[in-house]
């Protein structure tokens, strides 16, 4: 996975350095961002619950390989 992450400019040790990606690769990133939100957005309202207006989910901490799972979108 660190490869693949290394591959889109993104490295623990200098985090993300998008300004070294080519630009197919900027373009293909640009286009990826709303659907992952979408993605995560699926996940978190899937494993959610609603009681009295307040939204909460008992899978935090627990996302495993889950990797939706994992970030929560600022949105929500």
């Amino acid at each position: 996975m660190l490869q693949v992450f290394h591959g889109i400019g993104l490295s623990v040790a200098r985090g993300f350095e998008g300004e070294m990606l080519d630009g197919a690769t900027r373009r293909g990133l640009a286009r990826a961002i709303p659907m992952a939100e979408q993605i995560i957005d699926h996940a978190y309202f899937g494993a959610a619950t609603t009681v009295d207006g307040w939204r909460y989910t008992f899978a935090t901490g627990r996302a495993g390989q889950d990797l939706a799972a994992r970030p929560r979108s600022p949105r929500i």
